[in-house]
C-alpha cells in the first residue's frame, strides 16, 4: 500500500499514515517506529511512504514502512 505521513513523533515512537481504503475514503493508519524499515530515516508530515498492512493482537497497523522519493516526470 502507499500513503502520506500524517504525523510522526520520534520521542513517543509512533505516528499515523493517511491512506485510502477500498472505497476511496481517507483513513489514518497507526505505525510504530520499530516498523520503519529504512531507519535512520526521519519521517515528517507529507512524506510519501509504502507499507504493508497487518492485523494482530494490537489491531490493524502498518509494518515495513519505507519512505520514498516522489517521482519526477522527465520530458
Amino acid at each position: 500500500m502507499n500513503g502520506i505521513i500524517k504525523s510522526f513523533n520520534l520521542q513517543k515512537g509512533y505516528g499515523f499514515i493517511n491512506s485510502s481504503d477500498s472505497n476511496g475514503d481517507s483513513v489514518g493508519i497507526f505505525f510504530h517506529k520499530s516498523d520503519v524499515s529504512n531507519i535512520p530515516v526521519f519521517l515528517k508530515k507529507d512524506d510519501p511512504v509504502v507499507f504493508d498492512l497487518v492485523e494482530d493482537h494490537r489491531g490493524v497497523h502498518a509494518i515495513n514502512v519505507v519512505k520514498f522519493k516522489k517521482f519526477i516526470k522527465r520530458n
